[in-house]
């Protein structure tokens, strides 16, 4: 029997020979496409005994070491849960300087499930998020108070690449790029000279100099079904500042982000500089200067060659809320259509009216973004006013059909991209609910028996399924919602398992599932404690 392994090898046809002198043969086989790679796990809750990453339960408990030892044509699949970037065996803690720094070639998918469930892989962003913050210390306050430990740039992709990396289902958070060049920029994600493919994803929370959420400079960068949301720029650029780069978003929504200079030089939202920018089925609103709310130029672009040589290209978007939506210097560069600019623009298709949001985000009196509902209400004039015929292929493989040649088949919300024969314009398909509130249907409580003084650390509770049934007399949609009781506080979400969709007329019966983490059991007295409340919640059906 032969047992080992061998490789990568280039494309191409080969021949395994065994020069034993006994038992001597030759094997033709042929190699197509590239390395397939090896898949490493990290989860923070694994057990082990073993932590090699090779399986859930021996995964890698920081996301620091599946980096440190994956190279190009591997996965890493990341489960549930917070990850900072001084974590890990190679790490210094308290570094604000470290990074996930992504190595050429390699995916990485998080959200998973992880360890302990029925199927670990599953991701979903919403039910398992998986959270890279830059808040090392843990402690920050409205995103803006205890953030001088945090880290300068939360995850980082460079230099010269033949394959591309990518990056699927994160919330990345909490950085604050206010340390020396580089490290003044994107300090949520900073890619320079690299290609990256960053797919269902939040940046959300960061500050930064120059790109609070994300900074690319001389860099190939694709935005897929991403939120940029709540990113301040101490400069410009309050969600992107793109130097000389080709970067493209699409099904994408950005919101609540603001730029400390925007009143004057625009790019509250977007700055770029000398580089292709193209946004597709897009939503940007509510961006603004950081000294005035009415202000800020959401997108500026700048070219600094004549002729120029680079272009910004807008279609099916929405542009709304942030001031003069776009601000130029060379406006033959610009191409919109299809589009709902508010102030107008010149061009095939574009309106100027109120697109109708369901439910706008809003700031705090400290200043923090609370993003809110930007799908649109039946009454929505951007319902049925795009082009189809500006739809992008689906390189991001969004509906996971492995079919990347059709058109985009889906919405920032996994919708049907089309679905009354002409795509809307912006980030959501499907219009919304016309603002009506989920009306609550049925509560739950979530009960943890402390038996001994000795418990008093960090605890994470996780439901076995529960079954429910429900009694509807018109076609709904079913929600959940989850809030902690007690002191003891916690992280918690609850999910349906499976998604029920639309329910009814008549009795079904729905599975729900609820995890906390991080209760503080040291808050809890001895005995029986309720510790958090889930709400099933209903809306008919749109």
């Amino acid at each position: 029997g032969l047992s080992g392994d061998f490789g990568p090898l280039a494309s191409g046809d080969w021949t395994f020979k065994s020069t034993e002198t006994y038992v001597p043969f030759d094997i033709p086989f042929t190699v197509t496409g590239i390395y397939s790679g090896t898949t490493y796990y990290v989860d923070k809750n694994a057990p082990g005994p073993f932590h090699n990453g090779t399986i859930w339960k021996w995964a890698f408990n920081d996301l620091q070491d599946a980096l440190d030892v994956a190279v190009s044509g591997d996965t890493i699949y990341v489960a549930q849960g917070t990850y900072r970037p001084d974590e890990g065996d190679s790490q210094i803690p308290g570094d604000r300087a470290a990074s996930f720094v992504v190595p050429e070639g390699v995916t990485l998918i998080g959200s998973c499930a992880g360890y302990g469930y029925v199927d670990p892989d599953v991701q979903d962003i919403d039910l398992y998020t998986t959270t890279l913050s830059g808040d090392l210390e843990g402690n920050d306050i409205w995103g803006i108070l205890n953030t001088s430990d945090n880290s300068y740039q939360v995850m980082r992709i460079s230099g010269a690449m033949t394959y591309p990396v990518t990056i699927k289902g994160f919330l990345i958070t909490d950085g604050r790029a206010v340390g020396p060049d580089p490290m003044n920029s994107g300090s949520g994600l900073y890619v320079e000279s690299a290609d990256l493919m960053l797919v269902n994803s939040i940046i959300s929370g960061n500050t930064g100099g120059f790109g609070g959420g994300i900074s690319s400079r001389n860099a190939s960068l694709s935005i897929y079904n991403c939120t940029i949301t709540g990113n301040n720029a101490m400069i410009f650029g309050g969600g992107l500042c793109s130097y000389s780069s080709d970067v493209e978003m699409i099904n994408c929504l950005m919101t609540g982000n603001s730029a400390y200079e925007a009143e004057f030089t625009g790019g509250s939202a977007i700055y770029n500089l000398g580089g292709n920018l193209t946004i597709l089925n897009s939503t940007i609103a509510d961006n603004s200067a950081t000294s005035s709310p009415q202000e800020g130029k959401a997108i500026t672009s700048y070219q600094w060659k004549f002729p120029a040589d680079s272009n910004l290209v807008i279609a099916n978007s929405i542009l709304y809320n942030g001031g003069d939506e776009i601000l130029t210097n060379h406006s033959s560069t610009v191409s919109v259509s299809y589009s709902d600019v508010e102030g107008g623009w010149t061009g095939t298709g574009n309106i100027s009216q109120s697109p109708k949001f369901v439910d706008p985000g809003q700031r705090s009196i400290e200043g923090q973004w609370f993003n809110g509902d930007y799908s649109l209400k039946s009454n929505s004039p951007c319902i049925d006013e795009g082009d189809n015929s500006l739809l992008p292929m689906d390189l991001a493989d969004l509906d996971s059909d492995e079919n990347t040649m059709e058109l985009l088949p889906v919405d920032i919300n996994d919708q049907a991209r089309i679905q009354n024969s002409i795509v809307d314009m912006g980030a959501y398909e499907r219009a919304g609910t016309t603002g009506t509130t989920p009306i609550p249907l049925k509560t739950l409580t979530i009960t943890i028996t402390k038996t001994s003084t000795s418990q008093n650390y960090l605890y994470t509770y996780e439901s076995s399924p529960k079954l429910y049934t429900v009694n509807l007399t018109f076609p709904a949609v079913l929600s959940l919602g989850v809030v902690p009781l007690s002191a003891a506080g916690g992280n918690w979400t609850a999910w349906f398992d499976p998604d029920p969709g639309v329910i009814g007329p008549g009795s079904v019966g729905v599975t729900l599932f609820a995890r906390g983490e991080d209760i503080d059991l040291a808050q809890l007295p001895l005995g029986s404690t309720q510790v958090a409340e889930i709400t099933i919640y209903f809306q008919p059906a749109p």
